[in-house]
């Protein structure tokens, strides 16, 4: 070796020189025959040379020096790691697969569907820990296992630990909080936590108990539960529970479309208290006190209410909601007369009370508001008949009216064609109108003031020169037509008492009628 160095170190040296390379070559020769002598021979004693492992002479099937070498620290291996065989079938997995193992049910490669032998001893050693009064930790469980004489890798001891906890023999908690999936396998796979992360063994319920939870939920959410595993019932459960609450915290942000929904805020807020639990409160005496409530809620709540928006039957009730609201100013006009309108006792009424009712959902009463709006909208529509007929009629006979006057026979054809375009355009406009009470207000109106300005229309002013009408300055002055209920007497009592009263009203009221004569005006009687 120090001659092989030296040559490496002085490359001049290897040059041909004449005796110093001869001497050079003879040492290299030297060398090489006796690390070949060294290597035989040390072929030849460890070839023949016995074996102690653990203090027993080891029988090696073959005497090539490398292979056995290989086999002695297999046979090493085997005995000091002599707990490695009960996982041989899993020894590829790694923390990847830790996700796949946190379901229920998941499959081991090599591990029996029952707890395999591995399985029992991580219990076993939880389980002994416990009666010590020790906390078992991942980081004191993977020390165990991963020392003699198990040798499990971490990746083996991750999935085991979560297939443990999937199947409901382990719990684990992370600085008293109780993991679930997600957070276990976050844990499980962050090896800084694993001081922290506690594992316990996972409290085991009677048939009966499990066997009670199944019923209620039978009876609560009618789903079938085919699984034993107190694990798998309690998890189903609690996710029943959380799927109503959330349904019915939709519900009652819509309690301003649908007011009866405020029944449910209680049974909702002791629901959402529910879900906080974990699946093993579901086996205990405080959960079995609340049974009897629970389902007596579920019948005259839950079920009814929930149930409405399933059959359709909110729609109903949203539909007369949104039928009372558009056609209450209509209501006054069922009975005829708007100023004699008395809701007391009327249809409209009920359908108001059945819509504010908070128990809506009891004893048919969206039936109820279904036959109420039905002949609402049945006495609404021949009211509104009614009232269409007789605008439309008596519109036509102030039209008729206008055509036989003296100023619709002397007006212009333009004026004339202005008339009746005006008429026209409001029965157009009466005939589109919905709310009766501005049909009513539009035709009073156009009595009152459209009449007059169209009588106004087929009048043409005074000719100028003309003497008649004079204003100012000999100006000619067009004449108007007054509505009669615009000619005020100027009376100092605002009540008629005595043939006196009378008599006064009557002379101002003529007063002021000859006052709009004598104006040019005229006078129209409505």
């Amino acid at each position: 070796k120090k001659t092989e160095r030296y040559l490496r170190q002085n490359p001049a040296a290897a040059q041909p020189d004449g005796q110093r390379k001869r001497l050079l070559e003879a040492r290299g020769d030297s060398n090489r025959s006796i690390r070949a002598r060294i290597e035989e021979r040390l072929k030849t004693l460890i070839s023949a040379a016995p074996v102690f492992i653990c203090g027993e002479d080891a029988k090696t099937a073959t005497t090539e020096p490398r292979s056995k070498i290989a086999s002695c620290f297999d046979e090493l291996a085997t005995r000091v790691y002599s707990s490695y065989a009960m996982i041989s079938g899993i020894g590829g997995v790694t923390e990847a697969d830790v996700h796949r193992f946190l379901k229920k049910d998941a499959k081991l490669p090599g591990i029996p569907d029952t707890l395999s032998e591995a399985e029992q001893d991580i219990l076993a050693f939880v389980r002994t820990n416990e009666q010590r009064g020790i906390r078992s930790t991942m980081k004191t469980l993977t020390e165990r296992f991963e020392g003699k004489p198990y040798g499990w890798p971490l990746g083996a001891i991750d999935c085991l630990v979560a297939r443990l906890w999937a199947n409901g023999h382990l719990e684990a908690s992370l600085n008293g909080e109780t993991l679930q999936e997600a957070s276990l396998k976050n844990s499980l796979l962050n090896t800084h936590q694993h001081s922290d992360l506690v594992l316990s063994l996972a409290q085991q319920f009677t048939p009966a108990q499990i066997r009670r939870v199944k019923e209620f939920m039978q009876d609560f959410f009618a789903v079938p539960v085919p699984s034993q595993d107190a694990k798998a019932v309690g998890e189903e459960l609690l996710f029943q529970f959380k799927a109503l609450s959330s349904s019915l915290q939709n519900l009652l942000v819509q309690h301003d479309s649908y007011p009866f929904v405020k029944g449910l805020v209680e049974c909702a807020g002791a629901i959402s208290k529910i879900v906080g639990h974990p699946w093993t409160w579901f086996f205990g005496e405080e959960f079995a006190k609340q049974t009897e409530e629970l389902l007596d809620a579920k019948d005259s709540l839950i079920d009814p209410i929930c149930g409405a928006f399933r059959s359709g039957q909110a729609d109903i009730y949203m539909a007369a909601r949104q039928f009372y609201a558009e056609q209450k100013v209509n209501f006054p006009f069922i009975k005829g007369n708007p100023a004699e309108y008395d809701p007391a006792g009327s249809d409209e009424e009920k359908l108001q009370r059945l819509l504010e009712s908070p128990d809506i959902y009891k004893n048919a009463g969206f039936k109820q508001i279904k036959t109420l709006r039905e002949s609402l909208e049945k006495q609404l529509g021949e009211a509104s008949a009614k009232l269409h007929s007789s605008v439309e009629s008596k519109v036509t006979e102030q039209l008729k009216s206008l055509r036989t006057s003296d100023a619709y026979r002397n007006a212009t054809s333009e004026a004339r064609q202005s008339v009746e375009d005006a008429v026209a355009a409001f029965l157009a406009n009466a005939k589109q109108e919905r709310l009766l009470p501005t049909l009513s207000w539009n035709f009073q109106n156009f009595l009152s003031s459209q009449i007059p300005r169209l009588y106004e229309m087929l009048t043409p002013p005074p000719p100028s020169g003309s003497n008649e009408g004079n204003g100012v300055g000999g100006k000619p002055k067009n004449s108007k037509v007054v509505p009669l209920h615009s000619v005020k007497p100027e009376m100092t009592k605002t009540m008629l008492e005595t043939t006196d009263d009378v008599d006064a009203y009557i002379n101002t009221l003529r007063k002021r009628l000859l006052d709009e004569i004598k104006a040019g005006n005229k006078v129209f009687l409505n």
